[in-house]
């Protein structure tokens, strides 16, 4: 017996069989308690954060924190919602299933960015609630595992998600891959856990292709390499077979849909084709994305000590962390083959840490690979995966894994006292947003020469919250970067936007000379149709 003990003692903690619950560890069972705790309390922070505002990476002159990219995203839903087919009526370069998500819900409560901000932190919270579960998976429910299971919940809530306070498919991709991950690695998952596995990865495939397509393949990888020892020979049972399944299901179903609307040529074009061509042409301002970081430190800075502090770990901390993700892979990379030349079936832990390790460092790999832009708002999109890469790590560690994990505890404690201490209050009455867009200088020089259910073409900054609040896009873009932004639109998508313009005649034009230009190059005469007042806004002229 003292020998077994003692053998016990010196594996390998990825080569142990979980001791079965006992005592309060039989809490973690199901774990129906502590996600219900764990995802109220989320909930909470991300309230504090969507709602109620933060200072963590907001502009401080700002009333409220609202953002141009939200705008975009929320009213190309709303355009959904009407009644418009995604990439056929409208251009958008991401994935459809975000989109027509808050399509649905705006269906039902019609506009509003209140609506879309609670599904928002639904959504957040419930990441950081399978973010917590996956740490479980990888630590093991003891102690040391739900101390550093909340922490990773607290560093997204309290540290990730404040540096992007707006509704956006980057979340809502999180989630879907997250959600996938926690099918895949479930103790008794079969094949319909694992069909699941891929619809979910494969929607998030669908959402945004940078996180999805890397998280797809290793997922797809990783599953045949363990389902070689599989029990059942029928290919149907094959982890990775229903996997590819699932994936499959998704993507003949985005594909059939566009295809019965005509819009599966251009759907293909914007999400396959455009981004690699133009994409880069409008995020050439790195000055402007590295000045997030330096605001956050700012922000904190203003604040005194500790605040200066708490920045400084913060930002450092969303920088560094999706590098972590790669500290699991050359382990996983170990066990794998370890296992393949002792030929021994793979345990419950080295599942779970091979499935985890590799796809953290797949999701990663585009914005360390320089594919992805590396601002502190995409970095702390794929903060989760450092996370979990960390948490690998530290579950191969002996001796210094209770010091590891508390230094971790630590860092968490602090991020979740500087988010709750940089919290401010002048966002918390939600109508001072429609109030805040109807008051802003540019609406109240555009309201005099509109009438309800006027069309309006607009490019200056907040252009998407005014299509959302004031008057509908007359353009089937949303976003037009400034002065045309030369290289961001091919010839033959201007062509598209000024041909609509003209069919549609806005009744007001906001937009600069070059832009004015550009649309009259491409539709020659539309300049004729208007007249430019002396604030610089272009005027239908009578029909």
């Amino acid at each position: 017996m003292v020998q077994a003990q003692e053998a016990a003692k010196e594996a390998h903690p990825l080569d142990r069989a979980e001791a079965p619950p006992h005592g309060w560890r039989r809490f973690a069972t199901n774990h129906r308690l502590f996600v219900l705790v764990l995802f109220l309390a989320m909930a909470g922070l991300q309230y504090r954060t969507l709602f109620l505002g933060s200072l963590i990476n907001a502009d401080p002159t700002q009333q409220v924190w609202l953002h141009m990219d939200e705008a975009t995203v929320n009213y190309d839903a709303a355009r959904i919602a009407s009644g418009q087919v995604m990439y056929r009526d409208f251009f958008q370069f991401q994935g459809p299933v975000h989109y027509y998500t808050y399509a649905a819900l705006f269906s039902v409560t019609g506009r509003s960015f209140r609506a879309a901000r609670v599904l928002t932190v639904a959504t957040v919270a419930l990441s950081a609630c399978v973010l917590a579960l996956l740490v479980l998976r990888l630590l093991g429910h003891g102690r040391s595992g739900y101390v550093a299971a909340c922490a990773a919940a607290v560093t997204h809530a309290a540290g990730f998600v404040p540096t992007w306070t707006c509704t956006y498919p980057h979340w809502t991709a999180e989630l879907l891959v997250l959600s996938s991950l926690l099918l895949a690695t479930h103790p008794r998952a079969g094949p319909w856990t694992h069909r699941a596995a891929g619809v979910l990865v494969g929607a998030g495939f669908w959402t945004i292709l940078s996180l999805g397509l890397p998280a797809a393949i290793t997922l797809l990888v990783v599953t045949a390499f363990l389902g070689r020892g599989s029990e059942s020979r029928r290919v149907l049972d094959h982890p990775a077979f229903g996997v590819l399944t699932g994936i499959a299901a998704c993507t003949v179903l985005v594909l059939a849909y566009f295809a019965m609307e005509g819009a599966l040529s251009q759907m293909i074009y914007a999400v396959f084709v455009w981004p690699f061509s133009a994409y880069g042409e409008g995020q050439a301002d790195a000055a402007g994305y590295a000045s997030y970081f330096q605001r956050t430190v700012s922000n904190h800075a203003a604040l005194g000590f500790p605040w200066s502090v708490f920045g400084r770990v913060l930002g450092e901390a969303t920088r560094r962390l999706p590098q972590l993700a790669f500290l699991g892979v050359l382990p996983a990379l170990f066990i794998g083959a370890r296992l393949v030349l002792s030929r021994r079936v793979c345990t419950l832990p080295q599942r779970s840490f091979l499935l985890i390790a590799t796809v953290a460092a797949a999701c990663t790999s585009p914005l360390v690979l320089g594919v992805s832009r590396a601002d502190m708002t995409h970095l702390a999109f794929v903060g989760s995966w450092g996370l979990l890469g960390f948490a690998a790590l530290a579950s191969l560690l002996h001796a210094r894994r209770r010091l590891v994990l508390g230094l971790f505890a630590a860092s968490a404690s602090m991020i979740l006292v500087n988010h709750v201490s940089m919290h401010r209050h002048t966002s918390a009455d939600l109508r001072s947003w429609e109030a805040y867009i109807e008051a802003d200088p540019t609406s109240q020089k555009l309201l005099p020469h509109l009438k309800p259910g006027d069309l309006l073409f607009d490019t200056e900054y907040f252009s998407g919250l005014r299509y959302f609040y004031l008057n509908d896009a007359a353009s089937p873009v949303t976003f037009i970067p400034h002065s045309g932004g030369p290289g961001y639109y091919t010839p033959a998508q201007w062509t598209w936007i000024a041909q609509e313009i003209e069919r549609n005649r806005p009744a007001v034009i906001n937009t600069d000379v070059t832009t004015m230009a550009l649309l009259n190059q491409h539709a020659p005469g539309i300049v004729d149709h208007y007249v430019r007042n002396a604030q610089g806004v272009y005027l239908s002229k009578p029909r």
